[in-house]
């Protein structure tokens, strides 16, 4: 893998996330250490070591394990996935560019504007035949071990829809930037809330991990992938003879998506045995809505269900037209802001009308706060400070009291998380530069946030005032960091105490 290490044409995306890596043992455990360089000359070179903590499991892409990042402070604790996949020299030579685009495809959705839809990649490192993926760590597991812990394997249809409807706007956004994901099923959705909290879902797995062994090598506009079984649509089982190279890989995600809801929604598979599938597309069987209607799904259910499972792919709904089915849209709160199926160009366009119409202090703040969310996906990070700023003078405006704090009643609770990831990414780019009272003020900002949405002995968070800690101490600002540290740990200490932590 060596050979990946040294490619002087890496594209500069793929090239920028690769992480300095070197590889220890001290005979009983393995660690990682990444070396950084300072963010300016005089600035001093810092390094992480990561140590091996747990095997989360194994497939046919390799095996991940979780690491855990060493601190001085014995109660910081920031965990990260590794994905570790075995490719040859000899492949890579070979498929040089194929495995490049793959890449470039797991970093691209890690961009910030889609950090509310995709598992995060930190980067990617590599030694001897091996290739290593950092990634965020979701430690509520995926909907399909959730979903065993459920009566009958399966949720209602409240909550069904919700995790449909997030799903449906992550696959949208990879369709609009010519991607397929190619294996979607409840083991590649991961959890970072549930109830009691509102479901929050993140796309994983896609890309790199499913590369097919048989695929055209030559370019296509789509990432090639094979499936999973019990998921695969019938052009990709061959029943209906069709050429690999006239496959609609999208039509064939939406195939995956009906799959995932109807198993979801009734706790067993749409065809439970290829036979019966062959059945169903010779015409010879019929969609099961039986099995629907006896789990007490609604007719509209039924319906997006069979617009989605269905033999011929041209027939099948779009993901943009999925978001935009009745049974979807019952999900999306009322907002006079926008809706998710809207396009950013018609979000911004709904905003800025909004913002000309709001009667209110408190609709204009609204707006504005949206409008700084909006800009900031479509990066263009100067304006959206600039919203933000007014949203904030606005906010503080509207209060009684000298203290800048977020009041939850102006923004529904999921925009606000939406909101407090880009208060998050603006604190690192601030961090990157060095403006660190700057990027303090947007973390104490979050911590209100999260406050005032759960309480400040929930672990999320907790977690803000241990990344803040971290972030302070590592620019030696170690009385603020002791302080907020202290106030972390006292908040850790009280909820073991009450055992008050919730998932």
């Amino acid at each position: 893998m060596a050979y990946l290490n040294s490619l002087p044409d890496l594209p500069e995306i793929v090239r920028d996330s690769r992480l300095n890596a070197t590889f220890h043992t001290d005979g009983r455990q393995s660690y990682i250490v990444h070396k950084r360089g300072g963010a300016h000359r005089r600035a001093k070179e810092t390094q992480d070591v990561w140590v091996h903590e747990k095997h989360l499991g194994s497939g046919g892409y390799g095996r991940v394990d979780v690491q855990a990042k060493e601190s001085k402070h014995p109660g910081l604790r920031q965990l990260r996935a590794v994905k570790t996949i075995l490719i040859s020299d000899t492949e890579l030579r070979s498929r040089r560019d194929f495995y490049v685009r793959e890449l470039e495809a797991i970093i691209k959705f890690s961009q910030v504007r889609y950090d509310d839809l995709f598992v995060k990649t930190y980067g990617w490192y590599a030694s001897d035949n091996h290739l290593f993926i950092a990634m965020e760590y979701c430690e509520l597991g995926d909907l399909h071990k959730y979903l065993k812990t459920c009566p009958d394997r399966r949720l209602p249809e409240d909550q069904t829809r919700e995790i449909a409807s997030q799903v449906l706007d992550a696959l949208s956004r990879m369709h609009e930037e010519n991607f397929a994901h190619g294996d979607l099923k409840p083991h590649n959705i991961l959890i970072k809330h549930r109830p009691p909290d509102p479901w929050v879902v993140k796309l994983s797995d896609f890309g790199i991990s499913r590369r097919s062994r048989n695929e055209d090598t030559a370019p296509s506009p789509i990432t090639t992938v094979r499936g999973t079984d019990g998921f695969m649509p019938p052009e990709l089982l061959n029943i209906s003879g069709s050429s690999s190279k006239s496959i609609d890989l999208y039509a064939a995600d939406m195939w995956c998506v009906g799959e995932s809801i109807f198993r979801i929604l009734t706790g067993r598979p749409t065809f439970e045995n290829t036979q019966d599938l062959y059945g169903y597309y010779f015409k010879v069987g019929q969609f099961p809505v039986q099995v629907l209607r006896d789990a007490q799904v609604s007719e509209q259910a039924i319906a997006f269900l069979s617009s989605l499972v269905v033999c011929n792919p041209s027939e099948r709904l779009t993901a943009k037209q999925a978001l935009a089915h009745p049974w979807i849209m019952m999900a999306v709160p009322e907002s006079p802001v926008f809706k998710f199926s809207d396009s950013l160009a018609e979000k911004l366009d709904v905003v800025a009308q909004n913002l000309r119409l709001a009667e209110t202090e408190g609709e204009k703040c609204r707006a504005m706060g949206y409008l700084a969310i909006t800009l900031f996906k479509m990066d263009m990070f100067v304006s959206a400070e600039f919203c933000y700023l007014d949203f904030i003078k606005r906010e503080k405006e509207s209060l009684s009291g000298p203290t800048v704090q977020f009041n939850p009643c102006l923004v529904e609770r999921e925009n606000l998380i939406r909101l407090d990831s880009f208060l998050i990414d603006l604190a690192h780019t601030l961090v990157r530069q060095e403006k660190i009272e700057d990027a303090k003020h947007f973390y104490e900002e979050v911590i209100s946030h999260k406050i005032s949405l759960y309480d400040n002995a929930h672990q999320v968070t907790i977690d803000v005032m241990y990344e803040l800690a971290e972030v302070l101490r590592s620019r030696d600002k170690l009385e603020d960091a002791k302080r907020v540290y202290e106030d972390a740990q006292d908040t850790t200490a009280e909820t073991r105490g009450d055992d008050a932590i919730s998932d």
